[in-house]
């Protein structure tokens, strides 16, 4: 460090120090300024970062709510279709119960038609026994099913 000054000393002789010196402390002024300014443009652009996250935060939590208000929406939708299902369900079992009853309870087709072909069996009989005795064919032919039992065919 000495050789150093002396050197300086030697370069400007020893009238100039003064003037060595006040040019280090302008130097140094000036580096401490620009330091300060630096140090300054960093908590400003800390206090912009932090507002930022701050409003990012804040913008979060309020899409949070949004989320979990919709989320709550579609719950008690989901709540009540599940509850409708459930309803029609029930509904659907007592009218499937009630559709047994009446098919167990109604004659199938089948026992229908057979019980109208006896049926018009015995009116084809009726009608001809009736025919042959509207055609003068006599008293002496009874229906079938006539208390004196078919006497006279």
């Amino acid at each position: 460090m000495s050789l150093f000054v002396t050197w300086i000393l030697g370069l400007f002789g020893r009238r100039s120090i003064k003037l060595v010196g006040a040019l280090f402390a302008l130097v140094a002024v000036v580096a401490l300024v620009l330091y300060v300014t630096s140090l300054r443009d960093a908590l400003n652009d800390a206090q912009s970062a932090f507002r930022d996250e701050r409003r990012a935060r804040i913008e979060a939590v309020a899409q949070s709510d949004f989320w979990r208000a919709e989320h709550d929406q579609a719950t008690r939708r989901l709540e009540e279709l599940v509850a409708a299902d459930r309803a029609s369900q029930a509904r659907i079992a007592t009218l499937t119960g009630t559709l047994a009853r009446l098919d167990l309870e109604a004659p199938r087709d089948d026992q229908v038609a057979d019980r109208l072909g006896a049926a018009n069996a015995d009116l084809n009989r009726l009608l001809h026994n009736a025919t042959r005795l509207s055609a003068g064919a006599g008293s002496h032919y009874a229906p079938r099913d006539s208390p004196s039992g078919g006497a006279g065919e």
